[in-house]
């Protein structure tokens, strides 16, 4: 018999082999942790560049980049999917140079990783930040903030003068306080409550702000470039540009804090100061203040301007009106002119007056010329589009959701004029929206009247149902087209044409003059016999004073 002579190994040696692994592991690790990081930085490094170069191919190709949305959308069209701006390397991150339209790659102590030979500026860079803490560290090195989508709470704090860029998403809370910082400060973006205790600087807002408390500004003023619902003034200076509008302002002054406030623009309704203020205030106007009744410590100079219009100069301007318009300002009975073409291109477009077809209390209610200017490479592809507004209806398919979608996305009792749009919009099917009412220029059109004329729709436009070149949908009761022309070509399952995708409701008037079609009609669906250059009318109605009936297929001139 043999004898079985193996063993297992004794204690000593075990503890020996141990050591020996921890020896190693103590060694190696740092090493190969020192391998990933390098690797990491390389390749962040590239991608550094291959950024760089989409935007100098986007500006190359004429596109306007003045935004961190403008960035995230070129950098994400080029095919480059970054969440938000941020690298692979564990503390570094990418920061937009605004002055010289670069992407910087920066190290974890804020300084310049790539490209080497840059001048720093932290305050022409825009970080993305995703925190409280993180936001606090940046904005402490002098960087401009953009704040993420999914930005964790929805509060910010800073003690810190800096840039501050919420986005289209609604940041809940936000304050900068600061007794003795001096410097100018961007606002942009849409926020909720805002308190500003900064009295040696000077801020310039932009977007919407629900609520905006002004405990201390510059004598060089706040200045107010877009749309604030209520706006309590405690001291200080504030501004409103031509541009500017404030639902509410609420004197809230203590004593001997006298504030001045001069209006180029718009302000709805001043409310009486708190029982026992004994400070003034001083509305220098020479825009609009309506319900101006007598207010004790209120002085208000300067009647009402009869000729007073919102002139949108640039793509900033737009972006303004639309944010106002979509924070409530309706702009009814005002007129509101394009000064100059606009390109679109470097952005998703979300439509002036983002609502459903069933809110007839929102949306644009004024009149809009565009003074024969053009807005060219409107689309909703890109990065995002924030915020769509839907709904459905019985003809919805199950598992998805409607939305309203073009230049203007709902308008009600309003005059589109003078005005030419060439898009590109994709609305059929995203995976969760379906176009109800898409077209270049109007999606839906409500109220008692609508008007629209001397207009022109080129590109391309794509829809779920009443998708139409200039107009998708027209429910007002009584609709005007004159001297409109459609040169986009149209596709959609249900209901489209050439100028106005489809015409019902409680529609029982329609004025057409000279409306003419040269695009394409393509439908999807079970709609083939919707020629092109035609409107669909889902009842008997008046056209031109002639009695047509239900469901007529009714040709424009030409």
């Amino acid at each position: 018999m043999k004898r079985n002579n193996r063993k297992g190994f004794t204690i000593v040696e075990l503890v020996i082999v141990i050591a020996v692994i921890a020896i190693l592991a103590g060694v190696l690790i740092p090493t190969f942790a020192n391998v990933v990081r390098k690797a990491n930085i390389s390749a962040d490094t590239q991608l550094c560049k291959n950024m760089n170069t989409a935007l100098v191919m986007a500006k190359a190709e004429g596109k306007s980049i003045d935004t961190m949305e403008d960035v995230l959308f070129t950098i994400n069209e080029a095919g480059y999917v970054i969440e938000n701006l941020n690298p692979t390397t564990e503390g570094y991150y990418y920061a937009w140079d605004s002055k010289n339209d670069l992407i910087l790659f920066l190290k974890d102590d804020l300084t310049v990783q790539y490209p080497e030979d840059i001048e720093l500026s932290p305050s022409d860079c825009w970080v993305t930040v995703g925190s409280q803490a993180e936001a606090t560290t940046i904005a402490a090195a002098g960087f401009a903030l953009y704040v993420e989508p999914d930005y964790e709470g929805n509060s910010l704090v800073l003690t810190t003068l800096t840039n501050v860029d919420a986005g289209e998403k609604l940041l809940a809370t936000f304050s900068m306080k600061n007794a003795d910082a001096i410097g100018d400060v961007v606002l942009r973006g849409s926020f909720g409550e805002v308190t500003l205790d900064v009295p040696k600087a000077n801020v310039a807002q932009y977007g919407s702000i629900e609520t905006l408390n002004v405990d201390g500004i510059a004598n060089a003023s706040l200045k107010v470039n877009g749309f604030i619902e209520k706006l309590t003034l405690k001291k200080g200076h504030v501004e409103i540009a031509n541009n500017g509008s404030v639902e509410t302002l609420v004197p809230t002054l203590a004593a001997d804090n006298d504030a001045k406030v001069t209006n180029k623009g718009y302000i709805n309704t001043i409310a009486a100061p708190a029982e026992g203020t004994t400070a003034k205030i001083v509305i220098t106007n020479t825009g609009v203040v309506e319900n101006r009744d007598e207010i004790t410590n209120v002085e208000v100079s300067g009647d009402n301007n009869s000729e007073f219009v919102v002139a949108i100069k640039d793509k900033t301007d737009l972006i303004s009106f639309r944010d106002s318009v979509n924070a409530g300002r309706t702009y009814l009975g005002m007129t509101v002119t394009l000064e100059a073409d606009i390109d679109l291109a470097g952005i998703a477009w979300t439509p002036i007056g983002n609502f459903y077809r069933n809110q007839l209390d929102k949306g644009f209610m004024g009149t809009f010329d565009g003074k024969g200017h053009t807005i060219k490479n409107l689309s909703n592809s890109g990065f995002s589009v924030a915020g769509l507004k839907f709904d459905s209806n019985s003809t919805t398919p199950e598992g998805r959701v409607d939305t309203c979608y073009g230049l203007f996305g709902v308008v009600v009792n309003a005059t589109i004029k003078n005005l030419t749009v060439t898009a590109n919009i994709d609305m059929v099917d995203d995976g969760q929206h379906l176009g109800d009412s898409v077209a270049a220029i109007v999606g839906f059109a409500g109220g008692d009247t609508f008007n629209i004329s001397n207009c022109t729709a080129a590109g391309s436009i794509k829809g779920f149902d009443a998708a139409g070149g200039l107009v998708g949908r027209s429910y007002a009761k009584t609709t005007t087209m004159d001297k409109c022309s459609n040169q986009a070509n149209v596709v959609a399952t249900r209901k489209l044409a050439g100028v106005v995708g489809f015409i019902g409701g409680a529609c029982k008037t329609v004025n057409y003059t000279d409306c003419t079609n040269s695009g394409s009609i393509t439908s999807t669906g079970d709609y083939q016999n919707y020629a092109a250059g035609i409107t669909v009318v889902g009842q008997e109605i008046t056209v031109n004073g002639v009695k047509t009936p239900k469901n007529t297929v009714t040709k424009f001139n030409s």
